[in-house]
This record gives C-alpha cells, structure tokens and sequence, in this order.
C-alpha cells in the first residue's frame, strides 16, 4: 500500500553537514511493531563517489563514445538549464507563501497597468 504524505503526517528529515566529504546514507526498514523507521547503513565518501565518473565524464571521453558508437545522445542540441535553487522553499508553508506573494505582485501589476490605461482614457477625452 502506497502511503501518501502531508503536512499532518511529515516524512521524517534526517538533516546532514554537508561540508564534510563523509556522508551517513540511510535506508528503510520496519521496528519491532511494524512502523517504517529509517536506519543508518554506514558512511559514504562522497567526493570519491564524484571522482570514480571522471573518467566517463571527461569530454574527450564523450567525443570518443560519440565517434565509436556514433550515439549523438551525449551531445544534445538541448542547451543545459541552470538555476541557483539554494532559496527553495523547504515546506508547503513556504511554498505557499511564495505563491501568495506572486499572486499579490500579478494583482498589483494588472491594477498599476489598469490605471495606467484609465488616466491615459481620460486625458485623451
């Protein structure tokens, strides 16, 4: 059974540093009464994990790849996007006051323009 998430019943957050290259990786698993639990597995090297895929991620290996295989998947015409996303909301009750501010900004553009175009109406009158 699929158990859907809200903000009655939150997702347990395991919150790490991340400025140390050793990270503690979790998985699933069930306590004595049967509850899903999240449990510590062990430490990780993260910045080795990044190194072991230089070697494929290098772009003479790519155009190598390319020039064997003849697999133009690597080189997407598609431009990369990127986004400085570091001021995400991190719940519901943040996003939605984003939306609501956006919401607030839309209306006071469109009453700005609206007035704008009123004053402009009866200058011309």
């Amino acid at each position: 059974m699929i158990k859907f998430y809200s903000a009655l019943s939150p997702r347990q957050v395991i919150k790490q540093d991340l400025s140390n290259r050793f990270v503690e990786r979790f998985d699933f698993s069930r306590d004595k009464e049967g509850k899903v639990i999240i449990v510590s597995i062990g430490k990780i090297d993260v910045q080795s994990m990044i190194q072991s895929y230089g070697s494929e991620a290098g772009v003479y290996s790519i155009l190598a790849r390319v020039s064997r295989t003849g697999d133009m998947s690597a080189l997407s015409a598609r431009k990369g996007v990127y986004a400085d996303i570091s001021a995400m909301p991190n719940n519901i009750h943040d996003a939605a006051a984003i939306v609501d501010s956006v919401d607030f900004l839309k209306k006071k553009a469109v009453d700005e323009v609206a007035a704008a175009a009123k004053a402009k109406e009866v200058s011309h009158v």
